[in-house]
């Protein structure tokens, strides 16, 4: 028996609708509605669950049925231990990056090579999943190399030789409950964090900086070790900080930062010095790395948000990692050039060069240039009209069919009719140029719906808040036209009549489906996901940013995200 099954039984059996469900649990009736589909399934030790449960037993003491208790909890867990989990995922990200042939693993493990093939695709599942994965473990740990027991360790967190084995265990057969916290942390950060106030908490005296200017002049300037890396780092910057004509700035360091950030005091000053780069006008473009455990990038990615936010980052990754021995730091701008390396987790023995000599910059920023044509695009961040030119090329690239899953904080622009719009432009006393480029972009946005449902689907679940709600806080339009300087607000009367427009909508347009959910954990964010391949998460005001999402591994987990809901009663 199936979760969902199970469910429907448990819904039948008490005698309740998603709705009474939903009241009970402090979950939405559209989570709920996934569940009861199959569209979703929540992890076996999460606090969902443990709500769906706690639902069902108010329920029971409601109608005088006899409660199942903890007997539920287990039933569940059963159902959803069943599932092979990702582990057919996580098989195919081994041998990947492992490079290991169907018929290697076969003989190191000892197993027919096509059981083997049917795990990986996820159309067998072991008998004894554990059993078979610390088979795995034990047998690779015997035969790997020293460089693939490290791009295992990547993968897996594992941070000594004795963890390699439980470790990678434990990570083939997880449930993926740490993938979901990560990725609702850093859609939280995106949701609620305040641009001002961050650039207000940071500043910090120029008399307190560490960090000095190198000019052409001096030559190359050496540091060594650990807090000369950390000098480094705040040199360069400082000298792009002080150069007249900086440009852009190209970052890659897949060196271990874990001894760089136990200097508190440097992590603050490296971060003022950043702001202060970006409010010069310069431009970051920087590869991530994103060969750690999911849960780490995450949390590195989540640093970055502050910076996000201001437009000018773009970051890229590399799509294969070929080496975790040998690590390397090249930062270079129109001013300066740094170049780090190391070997290993340490940088006990690290080496950095400094130089502000023209021909070096050169030689650097050609070696960046090559370096950055083996990168893809990690994100694309808009913000405001100027970039008004790469929206358009960005939904040209989006807009293709396919099954589209989405959540609104508010109706989507493509249902509005002008007259509609038109009253909102009025009661918003716009003038001749905000009303020219939104109804350019309303036949835009009604182009890319029709381009989007011309051979796929859409889903769209839109936020109805109460009214006492929207008047705490007032929806603004989700629209990139928009100045950082103009708002495009509701009043009560329009949110509603645009709801309405979106409902008659999609009863008129075959493939479009409209719900509406009165709660949701972001009421600053619409998320955007086609066929588990792009996600695009918008944030709606203060500042109005947009993040166009490739990387798989983060795309798969923004889709399978469900967002707790709370009770506003509890």
């Amino acid at each position: 028996m199936e979760f969902r099954e199970l469910l429907k039984k448990d819904l039948d059996r008490v005698g309740c609708s998603l709705s009474d469900l939903s009241r009970a649990s402090g979950l939405s009736s559209a989570v709920i509605s996934r569940y009861r589909s199959g569209e979703r399934i929540p992890r076996p030790n999460s606090e969902m669950l443990q709500k769906l449960c706690s639902g069902f037993a108010k329920l029971e003491a409601e109608a005088g049925i006899a409660p199942l208790g903890e007997e539920r909890l287990l039933r569940y867990r059963a159902v959803i231990g069943n599932k092979p989990s990702l582990l057919s995922e996580h098989l195919d990200e081994l041998l990947k990056t492992l490079r290991l042939s169907m018929k290697d693993l076969s003989y190191l493990l000892n197993y027919d090579a096509s059981y083997l093939s049917r795990i990986r695709s996820g159309k067998r599942t072991p008998a004894d999943p554990v059993a078979f994965a610390d088979h795995m473990a034990r047998s690779l740990n015997e035969s790997l190399r020293p460089s693939d027991r490290l791009l295992v360790a990547s993968l897996t967190g594992a941070k000594e030789d004795a963890d390699f084995v439980p470790a990678l265990s434990a990570w083939l057969i997880q449930s993926g409950m740490g993938e979901e916290n990560s990725i609702e942390h850093f859609l939280n950060s995106i949701s609620s964090f305040d641009l001002n106030q961050y650039i207000r908490s940071i500043s910090i005296s120029p008399e307190t900086f560490r960090a000095r200017t190198v000019r052409p002049e001096e030559g190359m300037k050496l540091y060594y070790d650990v807090e000369g890396s950390r000098q480094a780092e705040l040199d360069f910057f400082m000298t792009v900080l002080q150069a007249d004509s900086p440009g852009p700035i190209y970052m890659y360091n897949d060196m271990p930062m874990e001894e760089m950030t136990k200097d508190v005091d440097f992590v603050k000053q490296w971060m003022e010095l950043i702001a202060r780069c970006l409010k010069k006008g310069c431009h970051i473009h920087i590869i991530h790395n994103v060969y750690r455990p999911f849960i780490e990038m995450m949390l590195g990615l989540e640093t970055w948000i502050p910076i996000y936010m201001t437009g000018q980052v773009h970051p890229y990754y590399m799509t294969s990692q070929e080496n975790t021995v040998f690590r390397h730091c090249v930062y270079v701008s129109d001013a300066c050039a740094l170049q780090k390396e190391g070997i290993g987790s340490s940088l006990e023995n690290s080496a950095a060069v400094l130089s502000a000599a023209p021909d070096h910059i050169t030689y650097v920023k050609n070696r960046a240039k090559q370096l950055f044509s083996h990168a893809s695009p990690l994100m694309k961040i808009t913000r405001g009209v100027q970039n008004e030119a790469q929206i358009n090329a960005i939904k040209t690239e989006y807009a293709v069919p396919g099954v589209w899953n989405i959540r609104a904080c508010v109706p989507p622009f493509s249902t509005l009719n002008e007259e509609l719009l038109d009253r909102i432009l009025d009661e918003n006393h716009a003038g001749e140029d905000l009303r020219r480029r939104a109804r350019t972009f309303l036949y835009s946005q009604k182009e890319f719906l029709d381009r989007i449902l011309q051979n796929g689907t859409c889903s769209i679940e839109i936020l109805v808040p109460s009214k006492k709600e929207f008047e705490e806080y007032t929806p603004e339009f989700d629209a990139p036209f928009l100045n950082s300087d103009e708002s495009l607000s509701y009043s009560w009367e329009t949110y509603l009549e645009h709801l309405s427009l979106s409902k008659e909508f999609a009863a008129g347009n075959a493939g479009l489906s409209v719900r509406q959910t009165d709660s949701s954990a972001f009421r600053n964010l619409s998320i955007y996901v086609r066929d588990q391949k792009a996600a695009i998460v918008a944030r709606q005001k203060n500042p109005r940013i947009i993040f166009f999402i490739t990387h798989p591994n983060m795309v798969r987990a923004i889709s399978q995200f469900t967002a707790p809901v709370v009770d506003p009663a509890l």
